[in-house]
């Protein structure tokens, strides 16, 4: 398989955060905070960002390879998945 460039990877994470918003209004979970979809979506994303930023630096820790790992389905798969 093929590493996804760096356009796809960057596409796919604007396309999940597109869905996130979405998904978010659809169940209407900004009332509770009052809070507009995208700012939720960004701050959910940012936490995802982090967890994966501290599993890094935890195998870093124990000694172990700290690279991220790959993206083991091809994109359009990915796409559709989230689509259904």
């Amino acid at each position: 398989m093929t590493h996804p460039s760096l356009d796809d990877v960057r596409s796919a994470v604007e396309d999940f955060k597109k869905e996130l918003e979405e998904v978010i209004n659809r169940y209407s979970m900004e009332n509770a905070s009052n809070t507009p979809d995208f700012i939720l979506a960004n701050y959910l994303l940012d936490c995802l960002n982090a967890f994966n930023q501290a599993c890094q630096m935890r195998e870093t820790w124990y000694g172990r390879d700290a690279r991220p790992g790959e993206i083991k389905i091809p994109l359009t798969d990915l796409r559709a998945r989230l689509e259904k």
